[in-house]
């Protein structure tokens, strides 16, 4: 065991103590291969040792077994962009503790830099084509690195309180997968558009349906629209300065949007079936249930008007990883300093 990451006292190389298991906790264990595998497959087990409510001891035992192979596109292959962002967003913290804010956003593009250099050179045949090659599976990882970089724990910015950027690098180091991957990249639907199905119950499950997320980018903002923007802390419910009086009218009960009370608050409970949809898809977008974990944070709704409030409309479109913003490249301008970062 090299590193372990998370919450708990490390009492020797292999063995760690937890005041409890909380579902809204992540851990992270580095292990070192120190010799030659001769195997085909690999085993990593782990043991709990606890005492239950009841005051009965127990101990859980749970064994991973893994191929190994000596073929560099197999590991590429079957590499997860999920758990490899978050591995590096526990990297990244502890570099910034140690090192400093700049030298944790360096040290991510240096680690995403060398996996695609490696790509490219062992996988790729040394070529570029018309951008960067990544296999399948990894598409994503440099978009989640930028929404790492651009997060408010690492975010280059003179306007972030410490106290924010410090509760951010915590959730950084303590939120599971699914939670982080919102964290890091939010949710953005639109409503004013969504599917006739959306915000109503699925017929097999039961289950509220989500409208199809879109790309975090001001470029996908209509003026006339109604967004939702989540990243699993703080939702956003943006309203474009354009809205037609009917969409108002069916959300809020009003028919000028200069009524509108933008800041925290709800939508209101109206008698028509768009707002009941509206709402529902508000809440089940808070259900961390359904994505198979626990959390103890129910997100504030803030509405949000497109010609209102400027530090409420500037803190919303700091969510949006794929843009420009606060001293942050967009995703356009990234990929392109990877692209050549990557031929050099």
């Amino acid at each position: 065991m090299n590193a372990f990451y998370g919450n708990f006292f490390n009492r020797s190389s292999d063995l760690c103590a937890f005041p409890a298991f909380p579902r809204d906790q992540c851990y992270v264990v580095e292990v070192a291969i120190d010799e030659n595998l001769t195997k085909n497959v690999i085993c990593l087990q782990t043991a709990v040792l606890h005492t239950t409510c009841n005051g009965e001891r127990r101990i859980r035992v749970m064994t991973l077994a893994l191929p190994t192979t000596t073929n560099l596109a197999d590991v590429y292959a079957s590499a997860d962009q999920q758990a490899i962002a978050t591995y590096f967003s526990h990297k990244a913290v502890e570099r910034a503790l140690s090192g400093g804010l700049e030298a944790a956003r360096d040290s991510l593009q240096h680690k995403l830099i060398e996996l695609l250099q490696t790509f490219r050179k062992e996988l790729a045949g040394g070529s570029m084509g018309g951008g960067l090659q990544f296999p399948s599976n990894l598409r994503g990882l440099p978009v989640l690195f930028l929404g790492l970089m651009k997060n408010v724990g690492l975010r280059k910015s003179a306007q972030i309180p410490s106290d924010l950027r410090s509760a951010a690098l915590c959730l950084l180091s303590t939120l599971p997968v699914p939670l982080l991957m919102q964290y890091i990249y939010p949710r953005l639907y639109s409503l004013h558009d969504m599917p006739d199905n959306a915000g109503t119950p699925d017929p097999e499950t039961s289950h509220i349906v989500l409208p199809p997320p879109v790309n975090l980018s001001s470029e996908r903002f209509a003026p006339y629209g109604l967004y939702l923007i989540d990243d699993g802390q703080t939702q956003f419910l943006w309203v474009g300065r354009d809205t037609v009086p009917q969409l108002l009218a069916d959300v809020f009960g009003i028919e000028d949007r200069t009524q509108l009370r933008v800041g925290k608050g709800s939508v209101p409970e109206l008698d028509n079936d768009f707002n009941e949809r509206v709402r529902a898809v508000i809440y089940k977008s808070r259900d961390n249930k359904a994505k198979g974990v626990g959390s103890i944070t129910l997100p504030h709704l803030y509405v949000v008007r497109e010609d209102g409030e400027p530090s409420l409309k500037l803190w919303a479109q700091t969510l949006l990883v794929e843009d420009r913003a606060d001293q942050g490249m967009s995703a356009a301008q990234w990929l392109g300093i990877l692209r050549e970062k990557v031929m050099t």
